[in-house]
């Protein structure tokens, strides 16, 4: 308990301390309200790296495309949005509270305050040194804000229709959230040093993607309930959207969209696409019918698409061999599931009408056996999301 009790002084203190910082910083009242108090800590990580208020970020760090934010304490109760911006970007000298937006993340529960179980409402982006967009020492703002708590817990916001000028006071007055912890960055983009050519850091960037995608995978442990350990190989890129909003691995889904296709976009390299012009197949299954306590018709079936070309990297571009049918119309599903996204290299080429049967009963499916029987298939990425069936 005393070092409990400890430990919840120190994180008081810290969030003391960086009040004080934003307010030397002109940060307060610029960008956060006058009577803004630090309730809560806030940390950032960048790749592989953990970066308190205060810290100095290299500027390589930036780079990567999934940044995690988390808020340290968060009531159980609550829900909260992640705003990260850089006060030092904006190319108007209009107004000091306007500051360019990077990040938004919103509905993070606070059971689990890790800005990847929230909505990405803005993707993350960053001007890129190497492009000329960005010079000296940059300032980088993240904020966490409370949702809420009255009625609806959620917050259903669109996206600003410009990154510059945006107003994190307006974003609070317009949703009625409050901000009750930040971290402050420094970044000094002089010391940045580009790769030898904008390919190389896609390349770069495109492998942090993977990289990431096959980490949350992996801790979701669906490749050990469903394949085989080893089977899937993470080396062509997948962007999944529903309802036209992209979705990472480990999103959850409001259920008023599950009726709608999720759509598997990928980008296999150029020198794949030329090998026979290759096709892929993509399966979705929901790997915990009729609940995760007892997924006893492990895998429901919900959609298998063949043939499509890698030209288009389009699920929608494809031979149906299984419809879509939505989870929500499937009775006897209950509580959040597990939606794994399998897409495989057709190495035979085309797959021929009838080379792939359409299983007579979607349930219990079988990726294990799926494989073994087509061997022509290989497993080159893989994802999943989260949906919850209300009532």
């Amino acid at each position: 308990m005393h070092n409990l009790g400890s430990k919840m002084t120190k994180l008081k203190h810290k969030a003391l301390t960086v009040s004080q910082e934003l307010s030397a910083a002109g940060l307060i009242p610029d960008v956060l309200p006058d009577d803004f108090r630090s309730a809560y800590s806030v940390n950032a990580t960048f790749g592989c790296n953990n970066f308190d208020s205060g810290a100095k970020v290299p500027p390589g760090e930036m780079d990567h495309p999934h940044p995690v934010y988390k808020l340290i304490e968060a009531r159980h109760g609550s829900y909260y949005t992640f705003i990260l911006v850089d006060p030092d970007s904006s190319p108007m000298q209009g107004s000091r509270s306007e500051v360019q937006l990077l990040h938004l993340v919103t509905n993070v529960s606070g059971q689990q305050p890790d800005s990847r179980n929230g909505n990405e409402v803005v993707p993350y982006k960053i001007s890129r040194q190497d492009q000329g967009h960005i010079h000296g020492t940059h300032r980088y703002l993240l904020i966490a804000l409370e949702q809420p708590q009255e009625g609806q817990q959620q917050l259903h916001i669109a996206p600003p229709k410009y990154r510059t000028q945006f107003s994190v006071l307006n974003f609070i007055h317009m949703n009625k959230v409050k901000p009750v912890g930040a971290t402050l960055l420094h970044v000094s983009w002089d010391d940045y040093r580009p790769s030898k050519s904008n390919s190389t850091n896609a390349q770069a960037r495109e492998q942090d993607s993977l990289a990431y995608a096959e980490s949350m995978v992996r801790k979701s442990k669906l490749l050990n309930e469903l394949v085989l350990e080893g089977s899937v190989h993470f080396k062509v890129p997948v962007t999944l959207t529903i309802n036209e909003e992209i979705v990472n691995a480990g999103d959850e889904v409001p259920a008023q969209v599950m009726d709608l296709a999720p759509v598997v976009q990928f980008h296999p390299g150029l020198e794949e696409v030329r090998k026979a012009n290759a096709l892929y197949t993509v399966i979705c299954a929901d790997a915990d019918f009729p609940s995760i306590h007892q997924p006893t018709d492990r895998s429901m079936l919900l959609m298998l698409a063949t043939n499509i070309p890698g030209t288009s990297g389009d699920s929608r571009i494809g031979d149906p061999v299984v419809p879509y049918v939505s989870p929500l119309r499937l009775a006897g599903s209950t509580g959040i599931h597990r939606y794994f996204v399998l897409l495989l290299e057709q190495h035979g080429g085309a797959l021929e009408e009838g080379a792939i049967d359409p299983p007579e009963n979607r349930r219990a499916f079988s990726f294990h056996d799926f494989l073994k029987t087509h061997t022509s298939l290989e497993a080159v990425n893989a994802t999943f999301f989260l949906g919850r069936r209300k009532g």
